[in-house]
């Protein structure tokens, strides 16, 4: 695994600057850079790349410190908590109906993207599952139906091949899925087709090409104001998607035995862009690093009602619904914060600076005020005028004029 540590220096002439990067053990590399002196432009910057062997299957938390002393000690030290290298948890629901015998090609397809664990269901077992437990995330992070139209979209995303949603249906059979016959796979239409567009903007078929796509069983999806289309045949959507409980749920139409889609490489691509999408991927990618105040996206522990932030004698408390993913505000002190209440692999919070302009502190000539420039100048300059000394001078003539008036009537008298 490779580390890059970027500084920032605001110092009129240049420095060495060592920058220590210690891992929770205690283990820690020293590298020392140079960084240029500061410019009219821009600040000093330089960076360093450490190499590390970590364990892959387990959290980790890095710390960086710089040694070089100056105003502002809350940045000299940024944090950042690397996750295990994320392998879903994928359930695969096939169908038990004698009509609609289970795709043999599917499991393999998705073994190839080398899961943590496969879990092959039927139907009938899917539905013997405590929802509760399954909405938790606690067993599965994603499930995939084969010819099954699912009853209920549970809180973890699902890919559907060869279903709709609930409530929805085929226009060429005329029947919606209902919640009884969920489990049955949808009624198949006696029709064939190809795909004419399909929204390359959106996630799910980012580099899936699907010029060579013929299919049968199937005619399109019914319009519907929850319903996303994805890719479109000449009677409409054959792929498209649904937001329900906080999870999104992808849905193609036609089975895939009912397809030459297995032979070709998109339909890999589409699958690894669903588990691409997952919660925990993003964050195995990227590794979890906040700054003060920043939100937070987290998933509640299957049995926590509320998620902790502590730091030695301060405290944060959160109410969350138990499983859910839910957002919650970073504390405004850097640190290194425990969490409880969360689901692994996040145990820990760093909160950092991680902020060029604030740990810049050069005196700076203009500020940015909603997002307009604001140039520093003399306060006379543009300061409003105040009124009352003109008011009170203008009140002295005028008392002078009069005695000076009243003066001369006296005199001539």
């Amino acid at each position: 695994m490779q580390v890059l540590g970027q500084i920032v220096s605001s110092f009129a002439e240049a420095k060495d600057i060592t920058l220590t990067l210690t891992d929770e053990n205690g283990t820690q590399s020293v590298q020392t850079v140079r960084t240029p002196a500061v410019n009219a432009h821009a600040p000093g910057e330089a960076s360093a790349v450490y190499t590390l062997t970590l364990n892959s299957d387990a959290a980790t938390v890095l710390t960086m410190h710089q040694s070089e002393k100056d105003s502002l000690a809350s940045d000299d030290t940024a944090g950042i908590l690397v996750p295990p290298v994320f392998r879903p948890r994928i359930a695969l629901v096939q169908s038990s109906s004698k009509e609609s015998p289970p795709d043999q090609v599917l499991p393999e397809i998705l073994q190839s993207t080398e899961p943590a664990s496969l879990t092959e269901l039927t139907d009938e077992a899917y539905e013997q599952l405590d929802a509760s437990e399954v909405d938790s995330g606690s067993r599965f992070d994603v499930i995939v139906f084969d010819h099954v139209s699912p009853k209920r979209l549970p809180a973890i995303p699902t890919l559907t091949f060869g279903g709709v949603p609930p409530g929805a249906s085929d226009v060429g059979s005329g029947a919606a899925s209902e919640p009884e016959a969920a489990s049955r796979p949808a009624p198949r239409a006696q029709t064939s087709g190809v795909v004419l567009t399909w929204d390359r903007t959106n996630s799910v078929l980012r580099n899936v090409s699907l010029d060579n796509l013929r299919y049968t069983g199937f005619t399109a999806f019914e319009q519907s104001p929850t319903l996303t289309p994805l890719a479109s045949g000449t009677r409409g959507p054959v792929m498209a998607s649904v937001r329900a409980r906080g999870a999104t749920h992808v849905f193609v139409g036609f089975a895939l035995a009912d397809s030459n889609w297995r032979l070709d490489i998109s339909l890999l691509i589409l699958i690894q862009n669903v588990l691409d999408d997952l919660p925990g991927k993003e964050l195995a990618d990227e590794g979890l690093a906040v700054r003060p105040g920043e939100p937070v996206t987290l998933r509640a522990d299957a049995h926590a009602d509320r998620i902790r932030l502590a730091q030695q004698s301060a405290s944060l408390d959160f109410a969350v619904q138990s499983g859910a993913m839910t957002t919650i505000r970073a504390p405004s002190h850097v640190g290194i914060w425990s969490v409880s209440g969360a689901a692994a692999p996040v145990d820990v919070l760093p909160v950092s600076v991680l902020s060029e302009a604030e740990s810049d502190l050069r005196p700076r000539p203009e500020l940015t005020v909603n997002s307009e420039a604001a140039t520093a100048t003399y306060a006379s300059g543009v300061a409003p005028m105040e009124l009352w000394p003109m008011l009170a001078g203008a009140a002295v003539v005028l008392l002078v004029i009069e005695w000076l008036v009243y003066s001369r009537q006296v005199a001539a008298k």
